[in-house]
């Protein structure tokens, strides 16, 4: 799945190497990467599409049950002691498309012994939607694991129509909810999170450590970096370029925010460090 080459915040000893916050960059391109997923939505799902959501949830999972042979298992996977806690998260609609390919997700996941929670957060549906798909969830994921999670959000499409604020927000929303209690701020500091799309399918366990990973042209930088630390976020490198910088024309502190180190970032750096995308992996500090 890592295909591509893999983009990491920690830049060496390069003349370009950016003197602000890596993590907060990261995450501040998440979040204009969003909107400039709205300005080039060529074959994305419509917003329309969670109207027709409207599926039986037997149906549904009796059919993905029968297609894999899928039988309950009891199975459980022993983390080492020295290894952070993981959680891993997608984000999805409340379209039939979107139900199948969670499905499949979360398959590939016990298939794989991912380490770890597996969260799917689904934005935009109605309250029988919701209620159908906690059907599907308790009958047919919680039995291959009790780590197999689904968390529902509100509908964040009513911000400006635009379904993209649904990954953001949505994840926001999780955490706020899930792992951040008011009293217990710092619990997950430590801890690792990964965010993947529903069409990407596991084929090995994502952690946080990429030690084994030999090949140097793998990281932009040419450096290999072990592991996943407070400050240096890794992402999948995709194909935007300074993309999500440029479209946005001079609007990003609309977006990320006036004290935001993004807007400090030259086009340059943009370009080669940050035109990043799924798996998002960073410690619970960062991603908050």
């Amino acid at each position: 799945m890592l295909n591509k080459k893999m983009q990491s915040s920690q830049k060496g000893n390069s003349k370009s190497k950016p003197k602000r916050g890596q993590a907060e960059v990261i995450f501040a391109a998440i979040l204009a990467m969003a909107l400039f997923s709205f300005l080039i939505s060529a074959n994305l799902i419509s917003a329309s599409d969670k109207d027709k959501s409207s599926t039986k949830s037997s149906n549904l999972g009796n059919k993905f049950n029968s297609m894999h042979g899928i039988q309950k298992t009891t199975k459980i996977v022993t983390e080492r002691k020295e290894e952070p806690r993981y959680f891993m998260v997608f984000s999805t609609g409340c379209s039939p498309l979107q139900h199948w390919q969670s499905l499949l997700f979360f398959y590939f996941a016990h298939k794989v012994s991912q380490p770890g929670n597996v969260t799917r957060i689904v934005s935009g549906c109605s309250p029988d939607e919701a209620e159908a798909l906690r059907e599907v969830h308790r009958e047919k994921i919680t039995p291959l694991s009790d780590r197999f999670r689904l968390h529902v959000t509100p509908d964040w499409g009513y911000l400006d129509n635009k379904k993209y604020w649904n990954k953001p927000h949505g994840l926001r929303h999780w955490m706020e909810n899930e792992l951040r209690p008011p009293n217990n701020v710092t619990e997950y500091d430590d801890d690792i999170i990964i965010i993947l799309d529903p069409d990407q399918i596991l084929l090995k366990p994502i952690t946080n450590d990429f030690s084994d990973f030999e090949d140097r042209s793998l990281w932009v930088t040419g450096k290999q970096i072990e592991k996943v630390r407070h400050g240096s976020p890794f992402a999948q490198q995709y194909g935007f370029g300074n993309g999500w910088l440029t479209s946005l024309k001079g609007r990003l502190a609309h977006v990320v925010g006036k004290d935001s180190p993004a807007l400090k970032v030259t086009l340059q750096e943009a370009s080669r460090y940050y035109p990043a995308g799924p798996p998002y992996i960073a410690t619970g500090k960062d991603m908050f």
